[in-house]
């Protein structure tokens, strides 16, 4: 099993289904596959859905906002999503596909805050000058080559040595060794900065989020029982949830328009048929 994963560089294997990863969520981690959703706000019908292999939600905002775009034919398209599928690269790529999205930052710098330490949201950056201003209102400079990091390029940004050690923060600042400040700003940062102040002009988005994405997965557990796939495999696991949403939109569509109005517009299309191949 070493030398396959080795072979096909990768870091799992299963034994039981080849395609299967870990997932973990809610502190509970298990080997299976990840399905996403995209909800319409209007009707509640799922309009995209996916089953992959990746053991969290950070690269699948684009992919299905994306997917969802081109279904809904839709050029304005609002799309949120929870703090798990937080990544800078792909509320770009959505800008870039002219999807606006609204998704909460994750507070990485909770833990220093409540430790007395500055952290990083309190270095302002000044577009203009290009650095950022400490809370002392001492610069941090460009500095060196940018960095590259999975696959992102990152600017340093650092102050000057001498000033450190004069200020009055230096200790809630700096760790024991460093003698200076360092930041790194990824080359796109302003469409993070960009998105944190669409964030917060609109609070309240968010909570629309749940009751879209959620009801549908609630209905599918509960009146449906499904809580693990029957099928093995990720293209028969696909398969599997596809008759599934095919399953919810059908009952949704009889909700929303009634028994009757499907039954006519069934007939109809029957007769436009048959209209049809005296032409053919």
């Amino acid at each position: 099993m070493q030398q396959q994963l080795k072979d096909r560089g990768e870091k799992q294997i299963s034994t039981v289904d080849e395609d299967a990863r870990l997932l973990t969520k809610r502190g509970e981690t298990v080997a299976g596959y990840n399905v996403q959703i995209a909800v319409d706000n209007k009707h509640r019908l799922i309009v995209a859905e996916d089953v992959v292999q990746d053991g969290n939600d950070m690269q699948q905002l684009a992919p299905m906002l994306e997917k969802a775009q081109s279904i809904l034919q839709s050029e304005n398209l609002d799309g949120l999503g929870d703090s798990g599928y937080f990544n800078g690269s792909q509320i770009k790529a959505c800008e870039d596909q002219n999807i606006t999205v609204y998704v909460p930052v994750p507070d990485k710098s909770r833990r220093m805050a409540e430790k007395g330490r500055l952290t990083r949201e309190q270095f302002e950056y000044d577009t203009e000058q290009d650095c950022y201003v400490c809370p002392q209102d001492e610069k941090l400079t460009r500095r060196g080559k940018p960095l590259q990091k999975g696959g992102k390029n990152y600017i340093r940004y650092k102050s000057d040595a001498a000033v450190c050690a004069e200020c009055p923060l230096q200790k809630k600042c700096l760790s024991e060794k460093a003698k200076s400040k360092q930041i790194e700003r990824w080359e796109h940062e302003e469409v993070v900065d960009h998105h944190k102040q669409r964030m917060a002009k609109d609070p309240n988005k968010m909570r629309q989020r749940a009751a879209l994405a959620e009801h549908p997965f609630g209905t599918l557990k509960h009146r449906a029982g499904i809580n693990h796939f029957l099928m093995r495999g990720l293209e028969k696991c696909g398969g599997e949830f596809g008759l599934m949403v095919l399953g919810y939109n059908f009952v949704r569509v009889i909700n929303l328009l009634g028994v009757d109005f499907l039954r006519d517009y069934c007939v109809q299309r029957q007769k436009n048929k048959l209209k049809n191949s005296q032409y053919a």
